[in-house]
């Protein structure tokens, strides 16, 4: 498709295909941060921040691994973001300008074990009332979207970039847009 493939991982990763680069996952963000046992952190948070972290340093076009593209991936300038359910952005296809506030509001917050500004309420007081009898949350009392889909969502709406997201058919093939594989009894 014309886009290089860079694939980061801590560990080294000797069966990739041809023409993918395996480079040091160390240097976007430090695995002991990632990995602390008194944080406790689930790995659907972990990659959320990992995104984030390499977001912001410029490295590219964050890609979900599980994805097949069809096409060249094709943005406005500015910011590559699409909609998926309920509005929410999809952080599958993903890229922000390195230099946006919102990749380091999201990162402080997590260095800083605050709940971010995008917060729901219900957590809020929970941390609160945690708080109060001498108790701290950890990081399995998010929700498994708070530091991906629910921060980015936050920022679309601070910045008001709603109007710059793509939608569906920016990501799927007209067959996946309308449902068709996924019906049962659906013969494609």
């Amino acid at each position: 498709m014309g886009h290089d493939v860079l694939f980061y991982a801590y560990e080294p990763v000797d069966n990739l295909p041809e023409g993918m680069a395996c480079l040091d996952a160390e240097t976007v963000f430090p695995r002991a941060e990632l990995d602390d046992p008194e944080r406790n952190i689930p790995l659907v948070i972990k990659s959320d921040i990992w995104r984030i972290a390499m977001l912001r340093k410029g490295l590219g076009i964050w890609c979900d691994s599980d994805l097949l593209l069809l096409k060249p991936i094709q943005w406005p300038e500015g910011l590559l973001l699409g909609v998926e359910k309920h509005g929410l952005p999809c952080v599958a296809v993903m890229w922000w300008p390195a230099d946006h506030p919102a990749l380091t509001e999201i990162l402080t917050a997590f260095e800083r074990r605050e709940d971010g500004a995008w917060a729901h309420l219900k957590l809020r007081w929970r941390r609160f009332a945690k708080k109060l009898i001498g108790k701290r949350l950890d990081f399995t009392s998010y929700p498994w979207n708070h530091w991906g889909r629910h921060a980015c969502a936050y920022y679309v709406r601070k910045y008001r970039l709603r109007s710059r997201q793509l939608g569906y058919k920016a990501f799927y093939s007209e067959e996946c847009y309308s449902d068709a594989p996924f019906r049962a009894g659906s013969s494609q």
